[in-house]
């Protein structure tokens, strides 16, 4: 059943965005004070072209610069997948691409949220008493001398 479940059910919906025109200054800022490591830049309609990371502000990379703008620091395209795509199907993503996060887009391509890795960890609700029971429980059916768990 969790791997029915919806991203959408997941992902973490309050994004900070930026446009593409937004200055090195506003990005540096707006990254902080959200504490996040990346930030996505969306067109007018809402819809994400691209990525700015915390890496593309350092100058030492040869990429961040206080004159530049959200479109020239950007990583384009960005990987996104639809609110109803699978947990299951987004967390082969994530591992396969080794990338921690993928923008979440509804029915018209506008960003609706963010998913990380760590947000695929809400779907398994349970304590570690009533995961390692389950586990046991499980090797027995598969017939399976359980170690200490």
């Amino acid at each position: 059943m969790l791997h029915e479940l919806p991203v959408a059910s997941v992902m973490t919906t309050r994004v900070v965005t930026v446009k593409p025109e937004t200055p090195f200054r506003e990005l540096a800022h707006r990254m902080t004070e959200a504490r996040i490591d990346a930030i996505p830049v969306v067109d007018s309609l809402g819809q994400p072209v691209g990525v700015v990371s915390r890496a593309d502000l350092v100058p030492e990379q040869g990429h961040g610069s206080p004159g530049r703008t959200a479109a020239e620091l950007m990583t384009a395209p960005v990987r996104a997948v639809h609110a109803d795509e699978p947990v299951a199907f987004v967390a082969q993503v994530l591992a396969k691409t080794g990338i921690r996060r993928l923008f979440v887009v509804n029915w018209d391509s506008r960003l609706v949220g963010v998913v990380a890795r760590q947000d695929l960890l809400r779907v398994h609700p349970r304590d570690d008493a009533e995961l390692s029971t389950r586990i046991v429980e499980l090797l027995d059916d598969a017939e399976f001398a359980p170690l200490p768990v």
